[in-house]
């Protein structure tokens, strides 16, 4: 309850502070004249304060790599621009129970995902104050005080983000967030393991480009000197590391712009440095709120897509049609006829040689063998006449003398062995017709012997 009330005295405070001195020199302010040039640089400093939070979402999946959640940059800075528009919701935590709970819907534990979600401010803050300490280092000159400062300033910093002292501060912090969160954690799992260098330089990079559009704001409105970069920057950094480290302002609203009034007042007139602070905060709250939707407008574009990338797979992946695989008109006649797909090489009963026909027709002659005389007027009426094989055997003349009209099963050339078994007698190998022929005559001959 005490917090409570100190948060809202403080905020109050702050914003009675930001009235009056807008009340003060709001004639200032009026005079600010805007012309053809301000709104391209405004325009690039919107730019540059997207880029800065693109940057920091990329930055972010090396934090979470650090601690052993690789995650893909892509994803890191998805999530990122989805939540932090949310930081501006009242309590100043809603974007970081958004990405608490994205990376444990990814497969990592609470423990993991609250250390993920504490460590990037901390990382922001020591990056925040080890820029304000090189830019007030190299501004320095002779004043060796503020020189001291700074260079104590970043070995501090350096020091102090070392997992060692870190650790501590890390597992306070992540208690009170899963607290904060209703959510339960493994204190022991709240631990850096490595020297977080590479995490340390993306969030340097991201408050130096948080700086830039800060200038970039100021130049907007008038011409600024180079000599002054690096002091606004350093002056930048302070104030938005009040601005973050303090509780109670959603995305240190009025903290930021308090705290750069007050060290730039000296160094800028009043009511450019007013001008300034409120465009900013104008510029960088519409650079969040573009980003996530950015993001909004690539889901909804991904929806859209699906019904095409299926319909795209469909027709890639249609099987092929029944009739490129079997023509229906040729194939269906040749497994009627033949009972199997006619093989290459076959030939077809249009194809057969002349003067020979099916093999159901052709006659059966028997085989010269010793036979029992008694038996033989007998089996004389099995035997075939000759009067039966003559008129089936022809000289080839021409194919009108093909007899395909019984059966339309294909007949085998002439000159290709055949198999002709007759019941009760071994098989025969027909070669030709003239072999037929001379069997027909041996036969003639046999039977005018025993008569």
């Amino acid at each position: 309850m005490v917090k409570r009330i100190l948060r809202w005295f403080l905020f109050g405070s702050i914003l009675f502070f930001l009235a009056k001195t807008l009340k003060d020199h709001w004639q200032e302010v009026r005079t600010i004249e805007v012309t053809s040039a301000t709104w391209p640089l405004l325009t690039v400093a919107l730019g540059i304060t997207l880029i800065a939070h693109i940057w920091s979402g990329w930055v972010w999946h090396l934090i979470l790599k650090t601690i052993g959640q690789p995650r893909d940059g892509r994803w890191s800075t998805v999530v990122y621009l989805k939540t932090n528009i949310a930081k501006y919701l009242p309590g100043n935590v809603w974007h970081f129970y958004g990405r608490v709970r994205a990376l444990q819907a990814s497969g990592s534990s609470t423990g993991a995902a609250i250390l993920g979600v504490v460590l990037e401010p901390l990382l922001m803050a020591a990056a925040a104050l080890g820029l304000a300490a090189i830019c007030f280092g190299f501004t320095a000159g002779s004043d060796w005080r503020l020189l001291a400062l700074s260079v104590g300033s970043l070995a501090a910093m350096l020091v102090a983000i070392h997992p060692q002292f870190l650790n501590p501060l890390l597992q306070k912090l992540g208690k009170a967030k899963a607290r904060a969160q209703g959510l339960t954690v493994i204190t022991s799992t709240l631990r850096l393991r490595a020297y977080p260098w590479q995490s340390l330089l993306g969030e340097l990079g991201f408050v130096a480009l948080r700086g830039m559009g800060f200038v970039m704001t100021i130049v907007a409105l008038q011409a600024l000197p180079p000599s002054q970069f690096l002091p606004v920057m350093g002056a930048f950094s302070i104030a938005w590391l009040l601005g973050l480290v303090v509780p109670g302002a959603p995305g240190g609203i009025g903290v930021f712009e308090a705290v750069a009034i007050a060290l730039l007042g000296s160094q800028l007139p009043s009511g450019l440095l007013i001008s300034s602070v409120a465009l900013y905060r104008l510029i960088s709250t519409l650079a969040e709120a573009l980003g996530a939707g950015l993001i909004w407008l690539e889901d909804r574009i991904s929806e859209l897509m699906v019904p095409l990338t299926k319909a795209k797979k469909r027709i890639l992946l249609l099987p092929p049609a029944q009739d490129d695989v079997f023509p229906a008109a040729d194939q269906s006649s040749d497994v009627e006829t033949t009972g199997h797909l006619q093989q290459p090489g076959t030939e077809t009963p249009s194809e057969a040689a002349p003067g020979v026909t099916d093999d159901s027709e052709l006659p059966t002659a028997p085989v010269n063998q010793e036979s029992d005389p008694a038996e033989e007027p007998a089996n004389q009426d099995t035997l075939p006449n000759i009067d039966d094989i003559a008129p089936r055997i022809e000289r080839p003349a021409s194919a009108a003398h093909v007899q395909t009209e019984k059966s339309p099963e294909p007949v085998l050339p002439a000159l290709t062995s055949q198999s002709v078994k007759i019941e009760g007698e071994p098989t025969v190998s027909v070669q030709s017709p003239e072999y037929v022929t001379q069997l027909a005559d041996n036969n003639s001959s046999n039977r005018s012997t025993t008569y």
